[in-house]
């Protein structure tokens, strides 16, 4: 400083002041300001510690001393400067920009409220124009939740989609805002908020990509719900305020959303309906829901989603480039005119033990009524009610050993204890409609397997102890389950991988199959998995994976993964490792193999080092499905806070 003042034993004040998060004398990130006052304060997050509070005027944001950013003022704890990120980017499909993110009370010059969070993004795309946004969180007493905003007022670049396709743009306002909230009323009841806003079809897959593949779906709407012992009631209301989905998995399947207007619904779980010493001999569950429904298909065609060649519409979505999924649906008979929906389920079982031997017989009733008959869509069925009707039995045992012989020291075995769980489940299911007849609202209510299906299966666990004396543990050291489903020829194929989900056997895509899945704890640093399931009827695997997580040494982890998905006639070999070189040097790598097509689909690496300012981090991704490369530079300031979310939402635009 050039000139400094002792105002006060816990106070400071100067002028032309610099001040750094590290003691070197030329540090490489630093603050500067005409005046600062600085005041030492009880720590409110640890009382027995304090930090220093800072009142500044003319604040510069410096690197190696030459100042980038400037401030009218900030007011705040001096180890919480503004500045949060600031990136480099550069893709050949979208060009060179660069981001920063800012605290947004700092930049204010007031003191954050408790609980609360907020970035301010701030960005330059030199081929796109200027962009900002924002994402507040907040975790206040009986609130939870987050808003995050993004808006490119003039758009003049180049989406580069995950399809492959490219597409211009030529000065377009482009955004979205995402927002939820939590709020728990009491012990009791929780109100669930949320809405959602995208400006076009292809704005998340050009600039939020993880968005579409592994968001829940993007909705307006609030969910309220009451939880107390087993029983639970629920009301919600929502709707899609856009024509398309960005949501992936909703796009390439169902091609339509569904909006309640509202739906209210009652589940009660295993009420024991005799009681005294007979608990378990009669159980019932039963469930209710009534609402008003309609699909909100999706407008775009296929080429406007970026599904611009038929090869690629047709894989993707099942029609040619000029079609939308709405033109498909309606061609099929669906409406999105406003159904009135009634339905309830009702379970009745029993536990019976004889010796060794648990048996679990269950019936189960359930109808579901409409106010239409869907006849545009099913001419041969003119009903507006469905009667579902299933019944079953459940057979399981357990059996196991120890061998208290096993001591390896070389394999870290120390005992065996083998546990063996056989099961079979027989089930037979009947409708009035079959599931093919009713549009699909909800996967759960209307598309419910039928005809008879028996699975048998067997689970093994070989348990043993690891970590000596004093802090011995109980580890699984291979997990082996294994399945056999056949069903009759009536049941209807819903998926190419086929699934039996035993709590509910009219949830699952039947076949004749089997699945197999084994988890290897060779040691605390080695594990190994795998999992297929095999159709009987194409006589080859459906899905196929295997991989492997190597923990080297405290420093050095790598994993490598195969996949093979006979549907999509592909296999892809992934790999990748994390290696510290340094306390200061850090760097990873990750690539994926296409062995169908003998070639990269996806490669990528990181270099971080660690600095008394922050972290600085250089990228270098190439993506073969778009031709892209990628590269960055990050800074990410020690102080900064900043979670693995948010990060994942600004890297590389993805």
């Amino acid at each position: 400083a050039a000139e400094l003042r002792q105002q006060s034993a816990d106070q400071f004040s100067a002028k032309s002041a610099r001040l750094a998060t590290t003691s070197f004398f030329d540090p490489v990130m630093s603050v500067g300001a005409s005046s600062v006052t600085v005041t030492q304060r009880v720590d409110p997050r640890s009382p027995g510690d304090t930090r220093s509070y800072i009142a500044a005027d003319g604040i510069t944001l410096r690197a190696a001393g030459v100042p980038f950013f400037w401030l009218p003022g900030y007011k705040g704890y001096a180890d919480n400067i503004p500045l949060k990120d600031l990136r480099i980017e550069s893709s050949s499909g979208s060009g060179p920009a660069i981001k920063t993110g800012w605290d947004l009370f700092g930049l204010a010059g007031v003191e954050s409220p408790e609980g609360f969070d907020s970035r301010l993004l701030l960005d330059l795309y030199f081929d796109r124009g200027f962009a900002f946004g924002d994402r507040t969180d907040w975790k206040t007493e009986g609130h939870e939740g987050e808003v995050f905003g993004y808006l490119i007022p003039s758009d003049d670049g180049e989406d580069v989609l995950s399809s492959g396709d490219r597409k211009g743009r030529s000065d377009e306002t482009r955004g979205l805002i995402l927002a939820k909230d939590r709020w728990k009323l009491d012990d009791r009841w929780t109100l669930f908020s949320e809405a959602s806003y995208i400006s076009d079809e292809n704005f998340v897959d050009a600039f939020f990509r993880p968005l579409g593949y592994e968001e829940r779906e993007f909705s307006t709407g609030t969910y309220l719900r009451y939880l107390e012992g087993n029983s639970a009631f629920t009301a919600q209301a929502k709707a899609n305020l856009n024509d398309f989905t960005p949501n992936q998995y909703l796009l390439t399947s169902q091609g339509y959303t569904v909006e309640k207007l509202p739906e209210a619904a009652y589940y009660r779980v295993a009420d024991d309906l005799l009681g005294g010493g007979n608990e378990g001999l009669l159980v019932w569950t039963h469930e209710y829901r009534a609402g008003r429904l309609a699909l909100n298909f999706v407008e775009p065609t296929a080429d406007e989603l970026g599904f611009n060649t038929r090869a690629r519409s047709q894989a993707a979505l099942g029609i040619d480039p000029n079609q939308s999924p709405a033109d498909a649906l309606r061609a099929a008979g669906l409406t999105q005119d406003d159904v009135l929906r009634v339905d309830t389920r009702q379970e009745l079982s029993s536990t019976l033990d004889f010796y060794w031997l648990k048996v679990s017989p269950f019936v189960v009733g359930r109808f579901t009524g409409y106010d239409t008959d869907f006849a545009t869509f099913t001419p041969d069925f003119d009903d507006q009610y469905r009667y579902f009707y299933s019944a079953g039995t459940r057979f399981s045992t357990q059996i196991q050993r120890v061998d208290d012989s096993v001591d390896s020291d070389f394999f870290d075995l120390h005992r065996i204890r083998h546990i063996v769980e056989p099961s079979v489940t027989v089930w037979y299911a009947g409708a009035s409609a079959d599931q093919n007849d009713l549009p699909v609202y909800d996967t759960n209510v209307e598309s419910l397997a039928t005809g008879a299906a028996v699975r048998g299966g067997v689970r093994q666990v070989w348990q043993t102890k690891r970590g000596g004396p004093g802090r011995w543990r109980n580890v699984d050291w291979i997990t082996l389950d294994a399945n056999a489903v056949f069903a009759t020829e009536d049941a209807d194929p819903e998926s190419p991988i086929k699934r039996f989900f035993d709590y509910r056997p009219e949830y699952s895509q039947l076949g004749n199959f089997a699945n197999v899945e084994t988890t290897f704890q060779i040691t605390d640093s080695i594990a190994l998995s795998a999992a297929t399931i095999y159709d009987f009827d194409l006589h080859q695997p459906a899905i196929t994976s295997a991989g492997a997580l190597v923990q080297h040494t405290p420093d050095f982890t790598s994993f490598g993964e195969i996949r093979y998905v006979n549907a999509l006639d592909v296999t892809y070999v992934d790999g990748g490792f994390a290696y510290e070189l340094t306390r200061r040097y850090t760097i990873s790598a990750s690539a994926v193999y296409d062995t169908d097509r003998n070639d990269v689909q996806s490669v990528g690496g990181t270099v971080r080092r660690k600095m008394g300012e922050g972290v600085l981090g250089f990228s270098l991704r190439y993506n073969n499905i778009t031709s892209e490369t990628s590269a960055s530079v990050v800074f990410e300031p020690q102080v900064a806070g900043t979670t693995d979310r948010q990060f994942r939402l600004r890297e590389f635009g993805r």
